[in-house]
């Protein structure tokens, strides 16, 4: 007899019974973990995001201030003045220094093969702008890395890019984490290097706005929100490691009075030229050195060898410059000699940049603006005479600020920089805003996008077009044509007239009878009509009409309309459906709806 016992009649097996789960399984799924785990992808994603704004802030102060001491210990072992070597070795050092450390990060940039991969700020405006942040993530850092080694060995360049660059990466990071769309990405990226940098500066509010203003171009409550969260988290890190002290100073009780105020103009009109001087000459140096070295690895050992020479003759070109804008800034170092700094400097720079060292140019463009600040104090102060009282701790700071808003076209990151590192003086603050406005209004007389714009543009890349591009993508013209009332061929003037009123448009098609579109007729080209009653019988729309150029389908892309409508430069294209002269006419679009259509995306 068979063990498994007897079967129903009929033949049929008995059902089998549900074996219930093991313990193990059971409690796996009633632990707080998995409610935890159900209850953050129920969530926005915007709240998502709000909560790790934190801990991404926290993570990219980490990396900037693990940075920051790398290369300030770097620094100080590698500075040949600071050893006590004899004179001459200190001499042939000073040359050489520079440039092994910059041919060494050649070597190792042409060994990983990231010769043409950009890097720094203009690499995270270009992966943010197309929403591609995943793209950064796979090499983000190699030259960021690199940058500490041309920096601590006396190469003209700034940490700040780099640690943006990093702190980009920390937020690529946690995207995984936070299952956002495409769209929402970028917002985790900007909060990685608000933190960075209000880490490197201990300036939250500057570093808020650097991502803000400069990286996303985005305002919005909610991305200004993660980003405050994620600067303060930055920010801390940085009080912790290095003290509360902000970068560049401390309390500043001075304000400049009345009287002074033209001389801040003055300042920011000399400011906005040298903006303008340092941008191009980066551009240009990037542009021609690599052509003339030939592209080779040792084309940033070529530009270190040169900072060194130049370095003999003024030693504070080399590196960061941190030190030295501290002393400008508290008036130790005044003299008629800052005004050849700040030529050297931007020379410096550019061939340390030009040559493909990886660096930033934020550091730069404060110290450009210290010596310029401090080289100004020093005449305002010979010209008025020991009995005169003029506030000469302002003049760096204003010109540092101003600097910031010349060269990277942003005047609020500059504004809010300056307030945190005098440590929240509004009397500073208020006279550097006119220095500010002058450098900013400088800067577009001469039409000089940012410096990271001219990079992009360099590269083929136009970022306020690929921003545009961006927005539109997934929209097709179907989403914002209209469709206006038509008009007759044979339409008087007069009745054309009321339908422009009725409509409310400043464009309407002619269609006569056959459906086929002869032209369109603009409000601004019957203007006549509108002082002349008696032309209101004796025109009509088809004598009116101009002909069309261009065209479009319902189905193609927004994408594809802005370009167009760019290349014609009018301001309403036609649609058809289908393609061929014999194609109906379907409605139009124009540069209203075009814009309707992005800022409707902007605020969802």
């Amino acid at each position: 007899m068979s063990s498994e016992g007897p079967a129903l009649a009929g033949g049929t097996e008995p059902a089998a019974e549900k074996t219930p789960p093991p313990a193990r399984e059971a409690w796996r799924w009633t632990t707080p973990g998995l409610w935890l785990v159900r209850g953050w992808r129920n969530m926005g994603e915007r709240q998502r995001i709000m909560l790790l704004a934190v801990p991404v802030g926290i993570a990219g102060g980490l990396v900037a201030c693990g940075y920051r001491y790398i290369v300030m210990v770097g620094a100080d072992w590698l500075d040949p003045a600071a050893s006590g070597l004899p004179f001459w070795l200190g001499v042939i050092l000073t040359v050489l220094v520079p440039a092994a450390g910059a041919g060494l990060a050649g070597l190792l940039i042409h060994t990983m093969h990231l010769g043409g991969e950009s890097h720094g700020v203009p690499a995270i405006i270009r992966s943010v702008t197309t929403g591609n942040v995943a793209k950064f993530h796979k090499r983000y850092g190699a030259k960021s890395l690199l940058s500490m080694l041309v920096i601590a060995s006396g190469g003209s360049a700034g940490p700040e890019g780099p640690i943006a660059e990093l702190g980009a990466g920390v937020g690529q990071a946690f995207v995984p984490i936070a299952h956002l769309r495409k769209r929402e990405q970028p917002v985790l990226v900007g909060c990685g290097i608000a933190g960075a940098i209000a880490a490197i500066f201990n300036a939250p509010l500057g570093g808020v706005f650097f991502a803000l203003e400069i990286i996303l171009k985005d305002f919005g409550l909610s991305t200004a929100a993660a980003a405050v969260l994620a600067a303060v988290a930055g920010g801390a890190m940085s009080r912790i490691f290095f003290g509360q002290a902000p970068a560049f100073g401390g309390m500043w009780s001075e304000h400049a009075s009345l009287t002074e105020l033209p001389l801040f103009l003055i300042l920011g009109i000399l400011c906005g030229l040298a903006s303008v001087a340092f941008i191009k000459s980066v551009h240009l140096t990037t542009k021609h050195m690599p052509a003339i070295l030939r592209g080779r690895w040792y084309a940033p050992a070529a530009g270190g060898l040169l900072v060194g020479l130049m370095a003999l003759a003024f030693p504070d070109v080399r590196g960061e410059g941190y030190e030295f804008i501290n002393n400008v800034v508290h008036l130790k170092d005044l003299s008629p000699l800052l005004w050849l700094l700040v030529f050297a400097k931007i020379l410096a720079t550019s061939l340390t940049l030009g040559t493909g060292a990886p660096g930033g140019s934020f550091a730069p463009s404060l110290f450009i603006g210290a010596a310029l600040g401090g080289a100004f104090a020093h005449l305002c102060g010979w010209v008025a005479g020991p009995e005169t009282a003029i506030t000469l701790r302002a003049f760096p700071l204003a010109a540092m600020a101003a600097m910031i808003a010349g060269v990277f076209q942003a005047p609020i990151t500059g504004t809010l920089i300056l307030f945190d590192i005098t440590g929240g003086s509004y009397e500073v603050v208020l006279a550097a805003l006119i220095a500010i406005a002058a450098s900013s209004v400088v800067t577009a007389l001469l039409r000089t996008p940012s410096i990271y714009t001219v990079t992009l543009l360099g590269a083929g890349f136009d970022p306020d077009l690929a921003r545009t591009a961006t927005a539109l993508s997934g929209l097709t013209v179907a989403d914002a044509m209209i469709r206006p009332p038509i008009l007759r061929g044979d339409e008087r003037l007069r009745d054309v007239l009321h339908k422009f009123a009725d409509s409310g448009l400043d464009v309407l098609p002619v269609v006569p009878a056959s459906g086929k579109l002869i032209g369109m007729v603009a409000l601004s080209d019957i203007k006549s009509g509108l002082l002349s009653p008696e032309m209101g019988d004796l025109m009509i729309a088809s004598e009116l009409a101009t002909p069309v150029r261009g065209a479009l389908e319902p189905t193609d892309s927004l994408v594809e309309a802005f370009l167009l409508m760019r290349r014609l430069g009018g301001d309403a294209v036609p649609v058809f459906h289908g393609r061929g002269p014999k194609a109906p006419f379907a409605g139009f679009i124009t540069r209203e709806e075009l814009a309707n259509a992005i800022c409707g995306i902007q605020m969802e």
